[in-house]
C-alpha cells in the first residue's frame, strides 16, 4: 500500500509526514511525498522544495520504525497552466492552489491506485487557514474545503478503479497550530517555511559555495499569526552547493519551470543535467544538506557581510559590463512576461537575486498554500 502525502515544508504537511513515518510499517507500506509546482512564485517554490526534502530526510533519520526510502511523486511537467496577474491586479488574484492540489492529487493517485489498491492521499489542510478563522484576503471558506474533498472523491470515483477508494485524508484539519509545531523535532522546526513568493528572496554571489534563502516575515500575514501563537520561524538559511544538493534538484520533482535571479546562476546546467523522468529518492543513510540557520539578529550581521562581498563582486562585474558577454538583468525569471513583478523595486546586475532593497508588498497576496 502506498501513502501519498503532500509536502510543502509548512507546519501542517510536516506534521502529517512525521505522523505517517512514525505510524506505517516499512514491510507493507511505502510513503511518497508529493510536491506540486503551481507556477505562482518561483522563489517560494524553490525554497519549499529544497527545505522540504531536508525536513523529510531528518524525520526519516529519527524514525524508530519506518526505515524505507522516501520516493517523491509529482504530476507531469506543465500539468498546471501559468497563472498571471496583470498590473494593478485588473484580473484579480487567482486563488488556484487548493483547486490545483485536488487536480494534481487525483492525477497522481490514478496511477498509484492502479498499481496499489487501497492506497491513500493525505493533504495538510488546517481550519485555522480558512477565511472564517484567519480573515486573510481571498482565502477559501470551510464550505469550500468540504467541496474540494468531495471533488477529489468524485474524480477518483470516475477513474473507475473497480473498488471503493479512500476519501482524501486531512488529519491536521482541526489540530492546533502550536501543538503541531511543538510536536516537531527542533531540527525540523528550524526548516519550516511560511511565506509567499513576494516574501522570499534567493541570494547568491557567483563563485561562492553557498546560497541563501531569506524570508521577510513582517510582510506575511500568516507568519505574523504564527508569531502571535508562539511559533518562531527561521529568518534565513545558508545552503552549500554540494553534490547532494544537485542530486536533489536534478530530478523531475524539482520546480524548475520558472527559475529566476540567483538560481539561474548556480543551476545553469539544470536543463542539461535534470532528468524530468527521475523521481527524487532519499534513504535513511543518504547525506544531509549542509544547512546553517539564522534568526533575525544573526541574519542582520550576516547580511551586512554579504552586502560587502556583493559590492566587491559587483564592482568587478562593472568593469566587464560593456563586454560582449556582459549581462545586466532584473530578477525576473526567464520567460516571465513581467506582469508578476511590477511590484519589484530593484534591478540587479548579472541576474543574481541578492536583493538588498526591500520589495514592495503586493496587494491581494495571502492565499494559503497546501501546507
Amino acid at each position: 500500500m502506498t501513502r501519498v502525502v503532500t509536502l510543502t515544508g509548512g507546519v501542517d504537511s510536516s506534521w502529517n509526514l512525521m505522523n505517517m513515518i512514525n505510524r506505517v510499517d516499512s514491510h507493507y507500506e511505502n510513503i511518497r511525498p508529493l510536491y506540486m509546482d503551481f507556477k505562482q512564485g518561483q522563489d517560494a517554490s524553490f525554497a519549499e522544495f529544497v527545505l522540504g526534502t531536508e525536513i523529510a530526510h531528518r524525520l526519516l533519520k529519527q524514525s524508530q520504525g519506518f526505515q524505507s526510502p522516501l520516493e517523491w511523486i509529482s504530476p507531469p511537467e506543465n500539468f498546471f497552466p501559468d497563472v498571471r496577474v496583470t498590473k494593478n491586479h485588473q484580473l484579480g488574484a487567482r486563488l488556484s492552489q487548493q483547486g490545483y492540489t485536488i487536480l494534481g492529487l487525483a492525477r497522481v493517485m490514478d496511477k498509484v491506485l492502479g498499481e496499489s489498491p487501497g492506497s491513500t492521499a493525505t493533504v495538510g489542510w488546517n481550519m485555522a487557514d480558512t477565511v472564517e478563522a484567519s480573515g486573510a484576503q481571498a482565502e477559501w471558506s470551510i464550505d469550500d474545503y468540504a467541496r474540494l474533498k468531495r471533488m477529489y472523491s468524485d474524480l477518483i470515483y470516475f477513474q473507475d478503479h473497480g473498488y471503493r477508494a479512500a476519501p482524501l485524508l486531512t488529519p491536521a484539519w482541526d489540530m492546533d497550530k502550536y501543538e503541531m509545531w511543538s510536536a516537531l523535532p527542533q531540527n525540523v522546526q528550524e526548516l519550516i517555511t511560511v511565506a509567499s513568493h513576494y516574501q522570499v528572496g534567493i541570494r547568491y554571489i557567483p563563485g561562492e559555495e553557498y546560497f541563501y534563502i531569506v524570508v521577510d516575515h513582517e510582510r506575511c500575514g500568516k507568519a505574523l499569526r504564527y508569531r502571535r501563537r508562539g511559533i518562531v520561524l527561521t529568518r534565513a538559511w545558508r545552503i552549500r552547493l554540494d553534490d547532494e544538493f544537485y542530486r536533489r534538484v536534478y530530478t523531475g520533482n524539482f520546480p524548475a519551470e520558472m527559475l529566476g535571479g540567483g538560481p539561474r546562476k548556480f543551476l545553469k546546467d539544470l536543463k542539461e543535467k535534470r532528468d524530468p523522468y527521475r523521481n527524487l529518492v532519499i534513504g535513511h543513510d543518504d547525506p544531509h544538506l549542509d544547512i546553517k540557520t539564522y534568526n533575525s539578529e544573526e541574519w542582520a550581521n550576516v547580511e551586512l557581510a554579504l552586502e560587502v562581498r556583493w559590492s566587491h563582486y559587483n564592482g568587478k562585474e562593472s568593469e566587464c559590463v560593456d563586454a560582449p558577454d556582459g549581462e545586466v538583468a532584473s530578477s525576473r525569471s526567464e520567460g516571465d512576461s513581467g506582469n508578476q513583478h511590477d511590484g519589484e523595486v530593484r534591478v540587479e546586475t548579472s541576474g543574481t537575486d541578492v536583493g538588498f532593497s526591500e520589495r514592495v508588498s503586493e496587494v491581494g497576496q495571502g492565499a494559503a498554500s497546501a501546507s
